[in-house]
């Protein structure tokens, strides 16, 4: 099944016109789509852009938030946070109601906080909600110098502030200035896509299209009236971190001792890979899987694909994955690095409704 037809091509530029709106039409920009894997590729213009989108037949089609700055930029004036990506993903809420009340909710305050209207897009997977805004460079702000990177800290912080803890875990926790990626409306997620063997596309769900429910309004509001909110989370975040290192310092004692103990490994993590979830699937790849099976196990990377898929396959039989596992376990492997998997402690806070969830079920105990 061709998708990059006229119509679909007319859609596209539609949609990457409508999200440049949003940022100023400023190049050179990163890319990414599914034939890049994820990976992200610089482009120069929106035509440029758009033939890397028709030669993914428009799937999965994302551009950054922010421009590509240069190293010698960023070192001497820094990045305000002038625009938020707020991603709230409906795999990690009970039921269709629960998620659509989170949704009215999240644009409920965005209008009392920040008196403001985003964007927000079906992804096929969930909400986006795009808000320009306007945004002083944190690092330069004397109470806000301590904390090391508060001008990025503050895209976690608003995310979770605007959608009451809601947001998506994996999104709100790792994301920065170099991958806020924006979808393109009128391009189609590939989880709500089917291929055959061959990788031909067979099947496009009704849900696959990236479609704008709300238009942004055009304004820009200050983020002035939740900086003091904001200085007082990341006075508490830096009081918790103190607790959390001294663990983690204890953890890599553990693991490396492990390690050396014919490979070892962590009881609880083993369950969980034994135990099918019809939610949280990303963010156990993310902070648990990865780094456990690669720098805990010391697998090969193709054991530990091996691994995290047949646990995958064993979650959509329970409940269809909405993601294409095989792109994400390849995203969470190439980030990795040298990181160990979350502690216990950091899991109860990071991602509380998980730790409840393998509380109850017996997995930690």
């Amino acid at each position: 099944m061709m998708l990059h037809d006229n119509i679909r091509e007319k859609k596209v530029e539609e949609g990457l016109r409508f999200i440049l709106n949003h940022l100023d039409w400023l190049w050179p920009r990163m890319i990414s789509t599914y034939a890049t894997r994820g990976a992200q590729r610089l482009v120069n213009s929106f035509e440029e852009a758009m033939a890397w989108f028709k030669a993914a037949n428009f799937l999965d089609c994302r551009i950054s938030a922010y421009p590509k700055y240069t190293d010698f930029y960023i070192n001497r004036t820094g990045i305000a946070p002038s625009l938020l990506l707020v991603d709230i993903d409906r795999e990690h809420f009970d039921t269709t109601e629960q998620f659509e009340l989170c949704a009215a909710k999240t644009i409920k305050n965005f209008k009392e906080l920040l008196d403001a209207q985003p964007t927000q897009l079906f992804t096929g997977n969930g909400y986006h909600f795009i808000q320009p805004q306007f945004a002083i460079i944190l690092e330069k702000v004397e109470r806000f110098k301590k904390f090391g990177h508060p001008s990025r800290d503050f895209m976690r912080f608003e995310e979770q502030l605007l959608t009451d803890n809601k947001a998506d875990q994996s999104h709100s926790n790792n994301v920065s200035f170099g991958n806020c990626m924006l979808r393109v409306p009128n391009t189609l997620n590939s989880s709500q896509v089917r291929f055959n063997e061959e990788g031909e596309i067979i099947d496009i769900s009704p849900e696959a299209e990236v479609r704008v429910i709300q238009h942004w309004d055009g304004n820009r509001p200050s983020i002035k009236p939740v900086l003091p909110q904001y200085y007082i989370w990341l006075q508490d975040v830096v009081t918790k971190d103190i607790d959390i290192q001294i663990e983690e310092v204890q953890n890599v004692r553990k693991y490396r001792k492990y390690n050396n103990r014919n490979r070892n490994t962590i009881g609880w993590i083993e369950k969980l890979l034994d135990t099918p979830l019809d939610d949280y699937r990303k963010f156990c790849i993310w902070r648990v899987f990865a780094p456990y099976l690669i720098n805990v196990k010391r697998m090969s990377r193709s054991d530990a694909f091996n691994t995290i898929k047949s646990w995958l396959d064993k979650c959509s039989s329970v409940s269809r994955l909405n993601f294409n596992p095989t792109q994400k376990i390849d995203e969470e492997f190439n980030r990795v690095g040298s990181y160990y998997p979350v502690s216990r402690i950091k899991l109860e806070q990071e991602n509380n409704s998980l730790y409840v969830r393998l509380e109850g079920e017996g997995i930690i105990q």
